[in-house]
């Protein structure tokens, strides 16, 4: 195994951006808002797509894992790994495009919440997922935890807010991940390509269809689904969307880039409305009821 200072050696003439192999640096890069502790090799907060292009290729060589990092807010240790920790808060937050005509922003995975909605504000928008640690977590973390709020009953996750995803793969290719027309020929010329996103599409493609009737039948009915791969509706009759499996895959399946993502109205009124209750049961068989009226969030608070 490389030690962090023969990692730092190798990647100094091919990487531009900071290179960390330091204990001091790799301790605070060891945590996260979980309650796990990794000590990575080496932290690196690369300015370009071509220092992570270069960075995969050396890892790959070597065999080293590479987390990439938001805000590390997370709740699971996602960010964290024994290997390369590539920390894009730094560099690659960039908000590229802000399209009010079509209602969609592009951002590179670095951008934070709070801050693109800053910027949204202006046009009389904003991106609707809101998580807890908005005025700090990334867009990146919330596509790779498919993260969502108090708001997703008008919202939704961030999943159904993201139109296309530009990922890099493992052999340090960039594709787009977005909805495809099942036999259009944007796809089909994918298929028949001679390329990394070739073999993947096709074998994700012939994998749902495998399993699509056991996707159907034992997909849970929760609104919200965290157990693994979010698989439903990649596939269907007339469409295939990777960028839905992409969105809650926690980094697993290649670099996030950057991203298209919806954008919406800032609503021109707020009201609150506050039920008082004798137990929390009382409060849970009321919840139904109020989901009638189609209330923007819905929240519970006890005496305590």
């Amino acid at each position: 195994m490389k030690s962090s200072k023969d990692i730092e050696k190798d990647l100094r003439g091919i990487v531009a951006g900071g290179i960390y192999p330091d204990t001091i640096t790799r301790t605070l890069y060891a945590t996260d808002a979980s309650m796990f502790r990794v000590l990575p090799q080496i932290v690196i907060e690369p300015k370009s797509y071509e220092d992570i292009r270069n960075i995969i290729q050396y890892a790959t060589a070597h065999q080293i894992p590479i987390a990439p990092r938001g805000a590390g807010s997370g709740l699971a240790g996602e960010s964290l790994t024994t290997g390369i920790v590539l920390d894009f808060s730094l560099h690659l937050n960039k908000i590229i495009h802000i399209d009010n005509t079509n209602s969609t922003a592009t951002i590179q995975s670095g951008v934070v919440r709070g801050i693109l909605n800053k910027e949204l504000k202006k046009e009389a928008k904003l991106f609707g997922p809101d998580p807890a640690t908005s005025n700090r977590c990334t867009l990146g973390g919330m596509i790779a935890n498919n993260s969502t709020g108090a708001h997703s009953l008008i919202y939704g996750m961030t999943r159904e807010n993201v139109i296309s995803i530009k990922v890099m793969l493992y052999d340090g290719s960039i594709v787009t991940l977005q909805n495809y027309d099942i036999n259009g020929a944007e796809l089909q010329n994918i298929l028949n390509s001679d390329t990394a996103q070739s073999k993947i599409y096709k074998s994700l493609i012939d994998s749902l269809n495998k399993h699509a009737n056991t996707i159907n039948e034992e997909w849970p009915a929760a609104p919200r689904n965290r157990h693994g791969y979010l698989l439903k509706d990649v596939l269907t009759e007339n469409s295939f969307n990777p960028a839905k499996l992409f969105s809650g895959s926690e980094g697993t399946l290649g670099i996030l880039l950057e991203a298209v993502i919806k954008t919406h109205d800032i609503p021109h009124n707020a009201n609150l409305v506050y039920y008082s209750f004798k137990n929390r049961l009382d409060a849970a068989k009321a919840t139904p009821h109020i989901l009638t009226e189609t209330p923007g969030a819905v929240e519970i608070i006890d005496e305590y």
